[in-house]
């Protein structure tokens, strides 16, 4: 499920490429019983081991750039973004 809402200021900065400029976000909400289990497991793992479960969709794009449709498309992006890690499936 998909939700949109303002994030709370203290997660501005650790989760900075998910925020947008005026400080909403679009989340998505996993559950375990209805997502594919590699989602959830990835962020229980995360949360685990870094304190904080939160990812990037792989839905993205820069600043006055089209939303990523391909592979190449999204390391593209990765490479000029902020981001610290990327997860495609399959890739």
């Amino acid at each position: 499920m998909n939700i949109a809402c303002f994030a709370a200021t203290a997660a501005h900065e650790p989760i900075a490429a998910t925020i947008r400029a005026y400080g909403s976000v679009r989340a998505r909400v996993v559950d375990d019983g209805l997502q594919p289990p590699l989602d959830a497991r990835l962020l229980q793992r995360l949360g685990d081991e870094s304190g904080l479960a939160a990812l990037r969709n792989t839905l993205f794009n820069e600043r006055d750039e089209p939303i990523v449709c391909t592979p190449a498309e999204a390391l593209r992006t990765f490479c000029a973004s902020v981001l610290d890690a990327l997860r495609m499936g399959g890739f």
